[in-house]
């Protein structure tokens, strides 16, 4: 609490300066253009103590001494002059968020301002008020430009342009990208880092694509694709279906509680594998390097996975280097991969159920957190209840519990043999605290997935008379007491008429939910189950799942890094130019509707992104920064009223015309741009705080 605190802190301080930055060259190109310059302020409000050439230091502000000289010199107190004495004050105020300059002649909220003085802002030509209002933007570009080389060359860790895994049917796999897959190009530009894929599938506009070339393992040439982006539907951004490399280390003691490492390591068969751990080889190969920059190696888990996918469920072996020195050898256990079905929590989010054609796993408690241990959870908890859903699925409950966001649910758990009940309160961000589970090494059934239109047809169940909280034994007389039996007898059952195209039936015995349904003496029950031949083309296309072991792995980083001080230029004057044009880009995809209001970030987003990065270190503050300071540039030359961009447009037309543009449009057009901003504002302002609770 206190870091984030600390480094909340620093994001305000380091905005504040990059406003101050941005205020500095409309300082500058002000006394450049001989425009009086009445104050340059770092924060708002009441000055904490000012500075003047000819009256010093003091605390406090220095014009109420300065307008008294004027007036007892008869002078007047906006355009006067006193020998000696500077009519610019440099001050520093009470509140330090950003900055301002007051020039002679020049007020945002007043067009018609208008000083009849040789050195008002409203005297100069047309040429050098362009200037004046443009600085702040260039100082902005600048800064942008000079922290970006900065970052490039103290280097900064960042995930490699290589491809980690697919999503099954998303736009990579259609198009052929495979995990491992190193990324050279995309649209014809090289790419170094992960970032970039997201980042420029977002910005694809829509009905486009997206050229890659990608370097893969075996192949001596390039191989070029063509991925066509889809919008995803929980965050509503084009994306293209891949996901990072995890690198061959494990993650770190700080990273996770050795209780949990623990505990997930001996699920998994990673028995004696210390947290930290790096892997060494796989089936006795060892880990080769993969050159993810012309200068930079990283070493991945892709061989791991690789091993899980194709080892038909069999067992293989893998090598870990423990940090204390030892070698531990392990030999693993593939679990099964079920089908995913995505469920509507609300109008814009979604939870991906696991289940195995359409019958889902009860859920459970993976671990329990202090608020909710507090509340009578337990690790291994078997929900029977939540709120008024017996035997919820995953996403049933996780909609019960935020309907209940503020206020207690009521819960039962099935814990040794016995049902607890229990009133748990829900946080306001409509959590409990606890890590929940779907629980596939038992048989206990949930309720029915709501499955969308499009995903029916995977949900071979539909025809069984199923109720939540049964148990399944057998298939075919064949005992099954988990998930991963079920589905390997079944396949083994299906297996003649899958291969020769026809649709199977299989009986399925149950046991009836009567009170406890670990009851010995429960009833039992048999249906007869058939399988379409479409539904057996999904079964056995069922493979192996690698995210149980690969979710124990860190994501592969390397430092990116300019070799020479040219270079650090190079490449941050490169970022500088990718970010002014991906800020454009952003505007333009809203006009698409590629990118929405609701993907933008007001104030509120912006610190808790800013929290995030400062938490990792000064230069991904600094990088932070250099993205706002960029960002800053592009949002204020926007063509709009009330920013710099808008007063650079009515400038402009004062050129053209050879007279200002009416006070009255100029009124309008200011009142108008205001509340845009405002409106603005305030939506982005009320997403984020709604993301911060969601």
């Amino acid at each position: 609490m206190i870091a984030n605190g600390l480094n909340l802190l620093l994001i305000i301080i380091g905005f504040g300066l990059v406003i101050v930055i941005h205020e500095l060259g409309h300082f500058v190109a002000a006394k450049w253009a001989g425009i009086r310059v009445h104050a340059f302020a770092v924060g708002f409000g009441q000055a904490v103590c000012s500075y003047r050439k000819g009256m010093g230091f003091q605390m406090g502000s220095t014009e109420p001494e300065y307008v008294r000289r004027l007036q007892a010199a008869g002078q007047p107190a906006d355009r006067g002059d006193l020998p000696g004495i500077s009519s610019t004050e440099y001050r520093f105020n009470w509140i330090p968020f950003g900055g301002y300059v007051k020039m002679l002649g020049q007020e945002d909220l007043d067009p018609a301002a208008r000083v009849d003085a040789p050195d008002a802002y409203n005297a100069k030509p047309v040429s050098k008020r362009l200037v004046v209002i443009s600085a702040g933007v260039v100082m902005n570009v600048i800064l942008a430009a000079v922290l970006f080389m900065i970052v490039f060359g103290a280097g900064m860790r960042t995930p490699p342009a290589i491809v980690g895994d697919v999503l099954e049917g998303g736009p990579a796999a259609l198009a052929g990208v495979q995990p491992g897959d190193v990324i050279k190009t995309i649209n014809g530009r090289e790419v170094d880092q992960f970032t970039e894929l997201a980042m420029i599938a977002a910005m694809t506009k829509k009905g486009g694509a997206v050229e890659f070339t990608v370097q893969r393992a075996g192949e001596a040439a390039p191989v070029e694709l063509r991925v066509e982006p889809e919008r995803d539907t929980a965050t509503k951004l084009m994306q293209l279906g891949v996901f990072s490399s995890p690198s061959n280390e494990l993650l770190p003691e700080e990273a996770v509680s050795l209780d949990l490492f623990r505990t997930r390591a001996d699920e998994i068969g990673f028995v004696g594998v210390e947290s930290g751990a790096k892997l060494v080889s796989v089936n006795g190969k060892p880990i080769e390097p993969i050159d993810a920059t012309s200068y930079a190696q990283v070493s991945t888990a892709g061989a791991f996975r690789e091993a899980i996918v194709s080892s038909g469920g069999n067992v293989f072996s893998a090598s870990f280097a423990n940090p204390s020195g030892t070698e531990q050898a392990v030999q693993i256990t593939p679990r099964p991969a079920y089908q995913t079905a995505k469920i509507k929590l609300s109008e814009t989010a979604t939870y991906d159920v696991q289940h195995l054609h359409g019958i889902a796993p009860v859920i459970g408690v993976d671990s329990a957190q202090d608020r909710a241990f507090n509340a009578g959870l337990r690790e291994g908890d078997l929900f029977v209840l939540i709120g008024d859903v017996p035997w919820p699925n995953a996403a049933d409950a996780i909609k019960n519990i935020r309907a209940s966001a503020g206020g207690d649910i009521r819960m039962q758990v099935l814990r040794a043999g016995e049902i607890v009940a229990l009133d748990v309160p829900v946080g306001r961000d409509g959590t409990v605290g606890f890590i929940m589970e779907q629980v596939f090494d038992k048989s206990y059934i949930a309720t029915r997935p709501a499955f969308e239109a499009s995903e029916q047809g995977t949900a071979g169940s539909s025809g069984l008379s199923l109720v939540p909280g049964m148990r399944f034994v057998s298939l075919n007389d064949t005992l099954v007491d988990s998930f991963a039996d079920l589905r390997a007898e079944l396949r083994s059952e299906t297996r003649d008429e899958f291969e020769n195209g026809q649709p199977a039936t299989v009986q399925l015995g149950v046991q009836l939910p009567l009170g406890v349904t670990a009851d010995a003496d429960a009833a039992l029950e048999t249906l007869s189950w058939t399988l379409s031949k479409e539904e057996l083309v999904v079964l056995h296309g069922l493979g192996w799942d690698p995210i149980p072991h690969l979710a124990l792995f860190q994501q592969s980083t390397y430092l990116r890094q300019a070799q020479n001080p040219l270079e650090a230029v190079t490449m941050g004057i490169g970022a500088t130019r990718d970010m002014l044009l991906r800020t454009y880009q952003t505007f333009l995809r809203l006009f698409d509707g590629t990118v929405r209001v609701e993907h933008l970030r007001g104030p509120v987003g912006i610190a808790d992104v800013g929290v995030q990065f400062a938490s990792q270190g000064i230069i991904y503050l600094l990088y932070f920064l250099a993205l706002i300071s960029a960002n800053l540039a592009v949002i204020n030359f926007l063509p709009v009223p009330f920013v710099d961009g808008g007063h650079a447009v009515f400038l402009i037309i004062e050129g053209i015309m050879r007279k200002p543009v009416p006070v009255a449009i100029q009124n309008v057009a200011t009142i108008a741009g205001l509340l845009v901003i405002a409106g603005v504002f305030l939506i982005v302002t009320f997403n984020d705080i709604s993301r911060l609770f969601s």
